[in-house]
Parts: structure tokens; C-alpha cells; sequence
């Protein structure tokens, strides 16, 4: 599938290469070996390879009914069977997951939400998971964590899946989304690679001439002093842009606000910043009322907010980013959300 309509590529002086792979990359004579034998010479070459699904590798995998979310055709083919209402097992509390679990209900069907932890507790915490997982529940979902799935039967076709506590689900249909790996074989001998290919702020990678942006990138965030990669479309574009600038000479730190949203029933999640840890999460709004922001701090600092139902004052709150604020002050729904700066 093509971002462009065909003459696009051609008005922009944009030779594309489609049917093809890349079997080897050469960054000693900056040359790609193409699958069919034809070798591409480089003076810069861009990485972005993205990620591939992981799939689960136990009893049974292999049945009918057990599917994965990554293309459209997916997509497709996965709202076909649901509109059928069968009993949906989903596989991973993850975004893909609870989303999945979201529509699957939406649509009417029966649905068993499964995984280590709870629903979206990797990214966003013991607080907010427990939030979501009282959504999830509020709207007919089975939740079941704490087991890791490690087996599946049926004639052919999925019928049961195994936990492992011992204890059993039947189900009609399985859904995994248990997330996602970088791209990294084709270059992988030659980059330094730690979660992904290592960039600096740049997009420019250990080597010269080659750089790496979008999911397969693991880059330095000057606003985040990490390095960081971050598996959101909003990242994977403006990074491209900035390694797009960075190739041609135009060096410009890529160091925006990360942001992402989810959309699961009537709750809209939108996210802005980054916590890879904090101290202390202060909730302003009332979450059983479905409007809440949640601001996550470290020594006092916010590092990320993540809102609910409130996205005008999604975008006031993110002027707290990376500021010190009055806790009290933030709490308090009287007090205008900009007005919190600490004292």
C-alpha cells in the first residue's frame, strides 16, 4: 500500500522499488544487495525497517481462529468474524489488546481479557491500570491476569485455551497482541543495537552515513536525558522528518513531546510525555465519572499527564511538562491546571 498516489513519487524525483527486498547491506561500499540481484549503491541510507509482531510459540498456536492485528487486511478480516459474536478471547492487556477487547464488546460479543498484568499497567501504572481494568469490567469483560496463556486446542479450529494456574476458557475466536520486536536482522552485524538500532538526538546511528528512525529506533531524548523507542505513529512521522533534515545537512534535534492516544468504548486516552519511571501519580477530575488527567511526577517534576475525556485541558496540562508544581494546588479542580507551578 502506497502513502501516495503513484504519480506522487514520480512529480518528487522519488525512484521507488517495489516487488523487492533488501537480502545485504554492505556499509563498507554503502551498497544494498536487492533480492533479485540488483545492487543499489548509497551516499545515505535510512533505517526504517519498523517492527514485526511477536507470536506466541506454545500447544496449539498454529489452530484456525487464532489471529493477529498488523495490516489491513487483518483489520478486515478480524471485523468480519466479529460481527458473527463469537466468544473473543483477546491475549495481551497491552493498547492492541484492550482496544481489540473494546470493539469486540462494542460489537456484542462475548469477550475474556487476558494477561500478566492489568490493562495498560506496563505504560501506564498500578493507579491507571486499575482504572481501566474497573472500565473494562464496568462493560461486561471477563478479566483474567496474573496467568500467562500456554496452551490452545480444538478440532482444527481454536476451541479452548489453557492457563497457567491449571484453569480453562472456552472460546470461538483468539486474538493476540502481545506486542512487537525491531526490524534489526538486515543491519544488525554492523550498528550498535541495544533495543532497537542506537541513534543519537540526530537520527545518526554508530555508523557513518546510516541512520534509523520509527519503531526500530532506539534514540537519545535530550528532553528525556534516555534514550527512548517509542512505538507510536506520531513518533515514527516526525522522526522521519528530522532524519529526512539530518541527511541532507539540516541537523535539528528530534526532541518532541511524545504523544499517543487510545479510543476504548467512550473513554478517549490521550497521552503527552514520557515517564520511564516516576514517584508519584496526582489525579485531577474524578475517574468514575470518566473525565480525569493524571500527572506523573518525579521529585516533584511532571514528567508525562495522560487525560481522559479532557482533551482541551490535555493540551493546557502539557505546559506543565518538566516543570516543578504544587500538588496541592493540582488536585484542587478550582484552581486553573496552569496555575499549579510549584512555590
Amino acid at each position: 500500500m502506497l502513502l501516495e498516489l503513484p504519480n506522487y513519487y514520480e512529480d518528487h524525483a522519488i525512484e521507488l522499488q517495489l516487488g523487492e527486498r533488501v537480502a545485504r547491506i554492505d556499509p563498507s561500499l554503502r551498497v544494498l544487495e536487492l533480492s533479485g540481484g540488483r545492487r543499489v549503491f548509497y551516499d545515505k541510507l535510512l533505517m526504517a525497517t519498523g517492527a514485526a509482531l511477536r507470536h506466541m510459540d506454545v500447544p496449539g498456536h498454529d489452530l484456525d481462529g487464532i489471529l493477529y492485528l498488523r495490516t489491513l487486511r487483518d483489520c478486515d478480516m478480524l471485523r468480519g468474524l466479529l460481527q458473527q459474536h463469537p466468544h473473543v478471547l483477546i491475549v495481551g492487556t497491552g493498547f492492541i489488546g484492550c482496544e481489540v477487547a473494546a470493539s469486540a464488546r462494542q460489537l456484542g460479543c462475548e469477550v475474556t481479557l487476558t494477561g500478566p498484568d492489568l490493562p495498560l499497567a506496563h505504560v501506564l501504572g498500578k493507579e491507571l491500570s486499575e482504572i481501566y481494568a474497573g472500565y473494562h469490567r464496568g462493560k461486561g469483560i471477563t478479566l483474567k491476569t496474573g496467568v500467562k496463556t500456554t496452551a490452545f486446542s480444538g478440532a482444527g479450529h481454536v476451541e479452548r485455551a489453557v492457563f497457567s494456574d491449571g484453569s480453562t476458557v472456552d472460546c470461538d475466536m483468539v486474538v493476540v497482541g502481545i506486542g512487537v520486536t525491531p526490524n534489526i536482522e538486515l543491519i544488525a552485524e554492523h550498528l550498535k543495537i541495544e533495543n532497537g538500532i542506537v541513534t543519537d538526538e540526530f537520527c545518526r546511528t554508530d555508523v557513518e552515513g546510516i541512520f534509523a528512525a520509527g519503531d526500530v529506533a532506539n534514540s537519545w531524548h535530550p528532553r528525556l536525558g534516555a534514550s527512548a523507542r517509542l512505538e507510536h505513529f506520531d513518533n515514527a512521522q516526525r522522526q522521519g522528518e528530522a532524519a529526512a533534515k539530518a541527511m541532507i545537512g539540516k541537523l535539528e534535534a528530534f526532541d518532541t513531546v511524545p504523544f499517543f492516544y487510545s479510543d476504548q468504548y467512550e473513554f478517549r486516552l490521550i497521552y503527552r510525555g514520557m515517564a520511564l519511571s516516576w514517584d508519584r501519580v496526582v489525579i485531577r477530575g474524578a475517574p468514575d465519572t470518566g473525565s480525569f488527567s493524571a500527572f506523573y511526577l518525579k521529585n516533584r517534576r511532571v514528567l508525562a499527564v495522560c487525560s481522559v475525556n479532557r482533551y482541551a485541558k490535555s493540551v493546557i496540562a502539557a505546559q506543565l511538562l518538566h516543570h516543578e508544581i504544587d500538588s496541592a494546588m493540582l488536585v484542587d479542580e478550582s484552581v486553573a491546571v496552569d496555575h499549579a507551578f510549584g512555590k
